[in-house]
């Protein structure tokens, strides 16, 4: 006890007493956060899953935009195929390349009207099911399934062939995502999350060790064209009287890539971005490093 004046006697300030109420004060605080946070997820996820009742017309319109925006994402996918091909033909003047040209066509045809026909389906019977009560991802399920069914289920011709180009792009997508999500419910480390660096050189590793199994063992399992890719790559090299020269129009390249990986043994910048860091030792390199590569080559 300290005494202050005569016939006066005070208690010492009861540190601990105040520091538990700062604690409990900052847990209320993060408490009102963590609240207040979840309440603007969930109002969010409100507002982008439940833009229009059924009974507004807003969601008639709604379905349409995605329509549109269906078409217009699949005609931007396909459109610098389509360049490509025309520039080639502009170039060498060759019957065979209008070919590329038609089929380029009829790829942005069939992925502007397929993925378009895919969003106007799910939108309006996601709508109609979160209308009577079908929700918590469930109704989402149920309308991928049948939009999908109608409209990239097709698998002969050019049309199956864009489909299952969407369909193994989108399944790379939702493996993806479903690792990351079982990270983040620590069903697995986070660590190794496919977004980390150590978790995307597993899942790199993992997929391509999967890859040259099925290759080596069970070619019959790939599709044809697929497998004449794997061929090129692993088989046709043990041919004995192949030239170790690569073709003459490859040639540029591959020694490009032979030189810089030599020089960052040497030069450590070099080791990564090797054209870009060529300019840290070729002045000319500095900027438009390809163009400039004429002044070595």
């Amino acid at each position: 006890k300290t005494t202050r004046g005569p016939g006066r006697t005070d208690k010492p300030p009861n540190t601990n007493a105040r520091t538990q109420e700062t604690s409990n004060h900052t847990k209320r605080r993060r408490n009102i956060g963590r609240t207040m946070s979840d309440a603007a997820a969930a109002a969010a996820l409100q507002a982008r899953l439940f833009p229009h009742d059924l009974r507004n017309p807003q969601w008639i319109a709604s379905a349409v935009r995605a329509f549109y925006n269906g078409v217009i994402s699949g005609t931007i996918i396909r459109l610098p195929y389509l360049l490509n091909s025309l520039v080639q033909y502009a170039i060498y003047r060759d019957p065979r390349l209008w070919e590329g040209v038609r089929m380029s066509v009829k790829q942005i045809y069939y992925h502007g009207k397929n993925l378009g026909g895919f969003a106007f389906l799910y939108k309006v019977m996601c709508t109609i099911m979160r209308h009577f009560g079908l929700r918590n991802g469930l109704e989402s399920l149920i309308a991928g399934f049948i939009a999908s069914y109608f409209t990239a289920g097709r698998s002969g011709g050019v049309e199956g062939s864009v489909n299952y180009q969407i369909i193994l792009y989108t399944l790379s997508r939702s493996v993806e995502a479903l690792l990351v999500a079982a990270a983040e419910n620590n069903i697995y480390p986070s660590d190794y999350s496919p977004r980390t660096a150590k978790g995307f050189k597993i899942f790199a590793s993992v997929v391509l060790a999967v890859l040259l199994y099925l290759t080596d063992y069970k070619p019959t399992w790939f599709k044809a064209n697929f497998y004449v890719t794997m061929d090129f790559l692993y088989y046709r090299s043990n041919n004995p009287s192949g030239s170790l020269i690569p073709p003459w129009n490859y040639a540029p390249i591959v020694g490009v890539i032979l030189l810089t990986l030599s020089l960052g043994l040497i030069f450590k910048p070099l080791a990564h971005e090797p054209l870009l860091s060529l300019g840290l030792i070729f002045k000319p390199l500095a900027h438009e490093p390809l163009l400039s590569l004429g002044l070595i080559f």
